[in-house]
């Protein structure tokens, strides 16, 4: 839910269906042809319902995604109709309550794209079919949002686990990244982390969810 051109997820073994929806269709035509591992590739939107079929799925997959959807709660409800019965939503996304996200709340796409190329060494950031997109981070992926969500729908959470995302990142730049954020996590009285900057969560569907 949310291909884009690659992912780092190595499938072993190789006998499964594997369906890849992205709005970007640039990023999506390189899925199809350069990484050439979708058995269907669908040019739509996470929040269209009807955009893939609606409880088929043992496994949906988004990865840093849903921070990009403008009413991100439709897109969640929408992973819960494409899974089928006891299937698994898998979920990686920035941590609202992390200073890292918040900075990105507060600060206009022109600044990503600028860090992205300067910072994380990509110079096709913003360029057609690469990232970042513009960002919405809605109130629903907050930590309580979210665990409140999965109750309301009876989403059993199998995991939920915080990423240092900078942890393995040497070099004086992620050092002056990381003296910042610990400042700004000071400068929150501590509700904002410096570490948990991304989470990882992996819910399954009830047996006999409704779609």
């Amino acid at each position: 839910a949310g291909c884009g051109r690659r992912w780092e997820i190595q499938l072993e073994p190789d006998d499964y269906h594997l369906t890849g929806v992205d709005l970007d269709e640039h990023a999506l035509e390189h899925r199809r042809s350069v990484t050439a591992d979708l058995d269907i590739g669908v040019v739509g939107s996470v929040s269209d319902r009807n955009v893939v079929p609606l409880g088929q799925y043992d496994l949906v997959y988004s990865a840093y995604v849903l921070e990009h959807v403008n009413g991100a709660q439709i897109a969640l409800e929408n992973f819960v109709a494409w899974a089928a019965p006891a299937g698994l939503i898998v979920m990686m996304l920035p941590n609202r309550d992390s200073v890292y996200d918040w900075v990105a709340r507060h600060t206009p796409h022109r600044a990503h794209v600028w860090i992205y190329r300067y910072l994380f060494g990509n110079p096709d950031a913003g360029k057609p079919g690469f990232s970042p997109y513009p960002t919405y981070h809605d109130p629903v992926l907050g930590v309580k949002a979210l665990k409140a969500f999965c109750q309301s729908r009876d989403l059993s959470i199998l995991e939920w686990f915080a990423i240092d995302t900078f942890a393995q990142r040497g070099g004086a730049k992620y050092a002056l990244v990381r003296s910042g954020m610990r400042f700004v996590r000071w400068l929150s009285f501590g509700r904002l982390s410096d570490r948990a900057v991304d989470l990882g969560i992996v819910l399954q569907v009830p047996l006999g969810s409704e779609l």
